[in-house]
């Protein structure tokens, strides 16, 4: 009865025209912090808010601004992209993902949004191209995305119990201009049984991540512990990539 209240409720505060209402989130969101869904509504309504104060004046006549292009089909990263509230348009780009085994895992990511942005910024030279890859480390193997059930089978089995690295690179690319950047994040795994993983498996969610797990979605279950971004293992640290953005159009 609680969870269903406090859903509501937050819903209610969103939507009402009054300068107070941060304030009283904010208090609400601390208060029922035991709730998950409804401190996770909370929170991520917290994050939009500061996003679009610190680009409120993009919205205002920066229209330099206006022109972005996000090089990802990921509809994660598109709900996270919109989270900064700058129109953006998507071109996904179809490069090739192979990362050699003799590279460091932050050089791939890097290199892999670079990559996807310059695929991009090819065909829109007048556009700042947003390019972004993620990876899962483990024991200094990085994990990509499972070929098959086995494969992400595998990755899980070898995350079970383990504290692992997330990086997610970003590329911001217009015209020769480039400039890329990195975000770590550490996450630790509760022990897995078959069971836990085999069901996990059938809900068809691991397929297309890196390291075959979703920490949006079922996958938030296997997870114990997490150090750094949770939007950068999500798929996108918007929070760095704001900064950023603003630095890129000085």
């Amino acid at each position: 009865m609680v969870s269903f209240f406090c859903f509501f409720l937050i819903v209610f505060l969103i939507k009402i025209d009054s300068p107070n209402k941060i304030h009283l989130i904010f208090l609400l969101e601390k208060k029922y912090t035991f709730n998950v869904r409804f401190h996770c509504t909370c929170s991520s309504y917290l994050i939009r808010y500061k996003c679009i104060s610190q680009f409120e004046h993009v919205r205002q006549g920066d229209e330099s601004m206006h022109s972005i292009i996000l090089a990802s089909s990921s509809p994660r990263r598109q709900e996270l992209l919109s989270l900064l509230q700058i129109p953006f348009r998507v071109h996904s780009s179809d490069i090739d993902e192979f990362i050699p085994h003799d590279i460091e895992a932050e050089e791939a990511v890097v290199q892999l949004a670079e990559r996807k942005a310059k695929a991009v910024a090819t065909q829109f030279t007048e556009e700042i191209i947003i390019g972004s890859d993620t990876v899962v480390v483990c024991n200094g193997k990085i994990l990509g995305k499972p070929v098959n059930r086995d494969d992400a089978f595998s990755m899980l089995r070898q995350l079970s119990g383990r504290e692992h690295r997330v990086l997610t690179g970003v590329a911001i690319v217009k015209g020769d201009k480039v400039k890329s950047f990195y975000e770590e994040t550490e996450v630790t795994f509760w022990e897995l049984t078959d069971s836990d993983i085999t069901s996990y498996l059938d809900s068809g969610e691991p397929f297309d991540k890196a390291g075959s797990y979703g920490i949006q979605g079922f996958g938030s279950l296997f997870v114990k512990k997490i150090n750094g971004d949770y939007f950068s293992v999500v798929g996108l640290p918007v929070s760095r990539l704001s900064r950023e953005l603003k630095h890129f159009q000085e």
